[in-house]
């Protein structure tokens, strides 16, 4: 063996030994105790592999914990989540609550805004002519009923006297056939009288004949104090009759005069209300123009003077000649008093209020335009000695009919001056007189040439109703800002009109102490048409055609006077609501006594229903107490006769038969008188069969037609209720729709607020379920952390557990590898005995069989040396190679040596201990590798398990080998 073949060999074998801690002396020389270095070895590998386990039950223990914390998180996040979640249901809830209070809110204040749009004082007005209507209505239901109760007693009672005349009718029926019954018997007895037999017969018939009268006797005897008794009680029930017939009377009175009572407080307090509405309406108005000033300057006497002079109606002709003057004269005085146009001072009502058609407004709407110029008006004529200007339904029809005229003509103002033909037609259409000149005859004649109502403002594209239209609507704002400066324009910037415009305004035509009645409209090319009529006597020629009932407050323009008439209105609203609780106060006593005096009509209507039930019953009871005492006394005359005849009878039964004969032929005549009466009233008895059925119909005829009654009162009493609820809610309109809008805007402030908490805690949900995300995702890491540290774990484990096995097959290592040796030696010397040996053969060594479980060959695989031819020709001996362990040596190539672990000892493919091969492959430069550790991982695999045993074996192995080599 050459020099560089031992040190590569040294080297190799210190550099295994230095892995698992065995010393190798760098001389190759055997170390004193094997026993003592793998002892040593096996220690400290031993404690590595302990300090991993602890360190990984450390990594599975913190892993755990951090497992526990994740948890924690994530049960925390789940309940926060959870009620989070619940808290956005509860918001979400409030939310759709708040909603659906808001929808029904707006709902009523549509409802509340409509009715208002209705409580006009003429609908008002007309409600409760609907009430009176009703009223009286139900004053003829209650008659009605009166009257068919009436009726249906009638009938009733006649179908009781039917009822009584029928049964007496068949109960006289029923007597006349008995009597047939005993003229038939009659003419039996007279045959067999005749014939001479019957003579027992006739005795004893006699004796039953008696026995008959005595009982008929005594029966009308029973039924005579029957009738008597009958007699009393209907006396006594007849006197009730009369009472209660007379407290139904008093009673229907009482209710009568408390119905007249009711509507009189009622009409009262209906007053009071309006008085109370209209004064607020006064009040309201009052309100707002207390806020701003949009009055217009105070006109001086001066003004006042030349415009009456300007406006005088029939001029002289001196008068005519200083009118350019005093037209001028008033331009001056307008100088003094009024600079420059002012700006409307709008309220916020006015500005939230928008008009979608200025041609088509409502009624509400024109009135408050129409009242907003009478307004600013009205300071001004009193400044001058004028009446002021009245708005009225009348006045406002006028202004729409001349606005739809202008239309109807497209008539432009700018180019054309005003329609007079329109405006006198239209004036003519409304039952005014149109303009007219006298004619030579003195008469009037109509003059188109002018009209005498209008003044008119020129288009205005802003008002034009395409514009409007365009802009979605106009606000009332900018509407009474428009007419504000035309009404300026009119009154003081008139002066190229002559101050005509100022004269119509102002009234100084007409009478100054008569009536004039004002209306504005507009046409749809945004022309401004201001009405004035006088009520001077003339010119309204019909008033149906024109109405100046209804009218409207006019509110006050100027702050000072707004707050003046505001006191002055406060008091006198003070003053009519104590006027309406005065007479709300007699309307409850007179209802309340209304109640009581109908609840005692019911009462009395009983009372004389039972009283009427009662004389009936009273009288039908002494009829048949007296058809009874009738019957018997009937009975008796009948059972007398029988009586008679039966001892006529007897006696006659010893007559001649000349007498007999005359006796069965006054028999035979007598039940022929008989008969004939017994079908006369059987006649008579079907006919009262008859009349019963008739009067049994009229009966059903007659509690239908009540019951009919009955519920039509009913319907019409409901529908007085609904009525004046109806003008309550009229009356009260302003006030209902104040409190739904007031409804409005608190639902509104629920719902942002419910909006607000509910988004508050939807980011609260989206927060929580995120924080529910990060730590979920926490715990799947921490738990695969910890399923990661129990596998480290147990490959730890598993290696501590192995490693005192592996200790012992080191330790058992050099016993078998001597003997390995021995045998090598043994078949290296059988070659050169038989001189076939030779320096370039190849030598093999078999490892020979050993029984027990740490041998390295099987029984089986015992070394049995065979021949086997060279390629020279020669042969050469071959050992044959367990399949446990084999080595091969080259010297010319360096050593090689393969190694198989016992079966038991090493590792499978799945990590478990099997027949594992490790190669140890030549070291070409030592290697200094740390005896105390492994490479630096808190992991263990089995590649790093394999490489720590099959090194600690290759470097025992590899000493004993070069000693065997060197002792060579």
């Amino acid at each position: 063996m050459g020099k560089g073949t031992k040190i590569g060999a040294i080297t190799t074998a210190a550099a295994m030994a230095g892995i698992i801690g065995v010393s190798v002396n760098a001389e190759a020389k055997e170390p004193e105790s094997t026993s003592t270095n793998v002892t040593s070895s096996s220690t400290s590998t031993s404690s590595l592999l302990d300090s991993q386990v602890n360190q990984a039950q450390k990594q599975v223990s913190d892993a755990q914990t951090n497992v526990d914390s994740a948890q924690t998180e994530v049960n925390q996040a789940t309940t926060d989540s959870n009620n989070v979640s619940a808290s956005q249901k509860a918001a979400k809830d409030a939310l759709d609550t708040a909603n659906a209070d808001l929808t029904a809110t707006k709902q009523e204040q549509a409802a509340a805004a409509n009715l208002e749009a209705q409580a006009t004082p003429k609908a008002i007005s007309d409600a409760k002519n609907d009430v009176s209507t009703a009223q009286q209505k139900v004053k003829d239901d209650q008659t009605a009923v009166g009257n068919a109760q009436t009726k249906q007693q009638d009938a009733q009672n006649n179908v009781q006297t039917a009822a009584t005349v029928m049964s007496k009718a068949d109960q006289t029926v029923a007597n006349q056939q008995k009597v047939v019954d005993g003229s038939t018997q009659a003419v039996t007895d007279a045959q067999k009288a005749l014939d001479g037999t019957g003579s027992a017969e006739l005795s004893k018939n006699k004796a039953d004949a008696q026995n008959a009268v005595n009982t008929d006797k005594q029966t009308i005897t029973d039924d005579q104090k029957k009738v008597d008794d009958a007699t009393a009680v209907k006396n006594q029930a007849d006197a009730d009759l009369a009472t209660a017939d007379q407290a139904k009377k008093d009673a229907d009175k009482s209710v009568s005069d408390s119905n007249a009572a009711v509507q009189t407080a009622k009409t009262a307090a209906d007053q009071a209300q309006s008085a109370v509405n209209a004064t607020q309406q006064q009040i309201d108005a009052l309100k707002q123009a207390a806020g701003v000033d949009n009055s217009l300057p105070t006109l001086t006497k001066e003004y006042g003077q030349l415009v009456d002079f300007i406006g005088l109606a029939n001029p002289t002709g001196e008068e005519k000649a200083q009118i350019p003057a005093k037209v001028q004269q008033l331009k001056a005085v307008v100088a003094q008093i009024w600079q420059d146009y002012k700006d409307y001072q709008p309220t916020s009502e006015d500005v939230a209020q928008i008009i979608p058609d200025i041609t088509n407004m409502t009624t509400e709407q024109q009135t408050e335009l129409s009242t907003f110029v009478a307004g600013l008006l009205n300071p001004l004529r009193a400044d001058i000695g004028h009446t002021p200007l009245t708005v009225s339904k009348g006045s406002q029809k006028l202004a729409n009919d001349v606005a739809a005229r202008y239309d109807a003509d497209d008539w432009n103002v700018a180019q054309s001056f005003h329609d007079n033909v329109g405006v006198n037609d239209v004036s003519i259409e409304n039952g005014l007189q149109p303009y007219a000149k006298q004619a030579t005859d003195g008469s009037l004649v109509r003059n188109d040439g002018y009209q005498m109502y209008e003044s008119a403002e020129s288009a205005d594209s802003d008002l034009a109703k395409g514009t409007i239209a365009s802009t979605q609507g106009i606000s009332m704002a900018t509407l009474k800002d428009k007419v504000y400066s035309t009404v300026q324009q009119m009154l003081f910037d008139d002066a190229d009109s002559g101050w005509g415009h100022a004269v119509a305004l102002l009234g100084s035509w007409y009478p100054k102490d008569k009536a004039n009645y004002f209306g504005i409209s507009f046409d749809t090319l945004g022309q401004q048409h201001l009405l004035v009529v006088p009520d001077n006597g003339f010119d309204i020629a019909d008033s149906s055609k024109f109405d100046t009932q209804d009218t409207y407050p006019i509110p006050e323009s100027k702050p000072s006077d707004a707050q003046a008439k505001l006191a002055t209105l406060n008091t006198l609203q003070s003053q009519q609501s104590d006027t309406l609780n005065d007479a709300k106060t007699v309307l409850t006593q007179k209802q309340s006594a209304l109640t009581a005096a109908k609840q005692a009509q019911t009462t009395a209507t009983d009372a004389l229903t039972k009283a009427k039930t009662a004389a009936d019953k009273a009288t039908a009871n002494l009829s048949s107490a007296t058809d009874a005492l009738n019957t018997a006394k009937s009975k008796l005359t009948t059972d007398q006769k029988a009586l008679d005849k039966a001892t006529a009878d007897l006696a006659n039964l010893s007559a001649d038969a000349q007498t007999k004969q005359a006796a069965l032929d006054a028999a035979n005549a007598q039940l022929t008188a008989d008969k004939a009466k017994l079908a006369t009233l059987t006649t008579a008895a079907q006919q009262a069969k008859a009349n019963s059925d008739t009067a049994q119909n009229a009966l059903t005829t007659a509690q239908q037609n009540l019951n009919t009654a009955k519920k039509q009162l009913t319907d019409d009493s409901n529908k007085v209720n609904e009525l004046q609820q109806k003008v309550t809610d009229l009356q009260n309109a302003g006030t209902q729709l104040a409190d739904a809008n007031q409804a409005v805007k608190a639902a509104q402030d629920d719902v942002n607020t419910a909006q607000v908490a509910y988004d508050k805690v939807k980011g609260q949900a989206t927060t929580a379920a995120d924080q529910l995300k990060v730590a979920q995702a926490k715990l799947d890491a921490a738990k695969q952390s910890l399923v990661t540290a129990n596998q480290n774990l147990a490959k730890w484990e598993k290696s501590a557990i192995l490693w005192p096995q592996v200790v012992q097959a080191f330790k058992e290592a050099p016993a078998k590898v001597a003997a390995r040796n021995t045998v090598q030696t043994q078949v290296q010397i059988q070659p050169e005995e038989n001189g076939s040996a030779s320096s370039t053969s190849n030598n093999s060594s078999v490892l020979p069989s050993q029984e027990g479980s740490n041998s390295l060959a099987s029984p089986s695989q015992k070394a049995t040396p065979t021949q086997q031819p060279n390629s020279n020709g020669t042969t050469q001996n071959t050992e044959v190679k367990p399949a446990a362990v084999s080595q091969t040596n080259s010297h010319s190539q360096g050593a090689q040596s393969s190694v198989k672990a016992p079966q038991d000892l090493l590792f499978d493919k799945n990590g478990q201990v099997s027949g594992t091969t490790v190669q140890a492959n030549k070291v070409s430069k030592a290697t200094d590798v740390s005896a105390n550790s492994l490479p630096q991982t808190s992991e263990v695999n089995e590649g790093n398990l394999l490489a720590l045993i099959g090194l600690s074996l290759m470097t025992l192995f590899s000493k004993f080998i070069l000693r065997k080599k060197n002792r060579i």
